[in-house]
């Protein structure tokens, strides 16, 4: 009962919001968090923004390695002023590739399901009618990473508290 009763109320609240939604789509171009630069699409509303990145890290080890990360940001706006808001929301973060930390190859491991999940806080700021400027801070993460080598499987989790930030621009259409 109680479940159907949540699940109700979670139905109707995202109906209204989306009623009452003008969302924007749009792309956007981000620096910082754990694997550098990233790049995709954003879609944004007066209450929520949304986005997906893609990012790619490689290093001049031999093998040539690379690792590949796909990011979701899902954030609510609380508007501060007519150009500028707040944003609070979470963050999942999946990895391929090869294991690459804090810029080193690690030697014959590749990723095996390695993600990372968020609360992020942030501002978005309107420079113009379709430039927004888009920065962000994890203020908790919780990252799993499952690597293989030579067919055996390891894992280890950590958490972190303001361990890391992105800064941006997106471009509205």
């Amino acid at each position: 009962m109680k479940k159907g009763f949540l699940f109700s109320i979670l139905a109707v609240l995202a109906a209204a919001t989306i009623a009452n939604a003008a969302p924007r789509f749009g792309a956007v171009a981000q620096t910082g968090g754990n694997n550098g630069a990233n790049i995709g699409a954003i879609l944004t509303d007066d209450m929520y923004n949304a986005s997906l990145l893609l990012g790619n890290e490689s290093t001049d080890d031999a093998g040539d390695p690379s690792q590949l990360s796909l990011n979701f940001n899902a954030n609510y706006k609380i508007a501060l002023d007519s150009a500028t808001s707040a944003t609070v929301g979470i963050g999942y973060t999946m990895q391929s590739g090869d294991v690459i930390l804090n810029g080193a190859a690690q030697p014959n491991q590749e990723h095996d399901g390695s993600n990372a999940i968020s609360l992020n806080a942030g501002i978005e700021r309107a420079l113009s009618s379709n430039i927004t400027l888009v920065a962000d801070v994890q203020v908790f993460t919780s990252t799993t990473l499952k690597s293989k080598t030579a067919g055996a499987t390891t894992e280890s989790k950590t958490t972190g508290i303001f361990n890391s930030g992105r800064v941006g621009v997106a471009y509205l259409f």
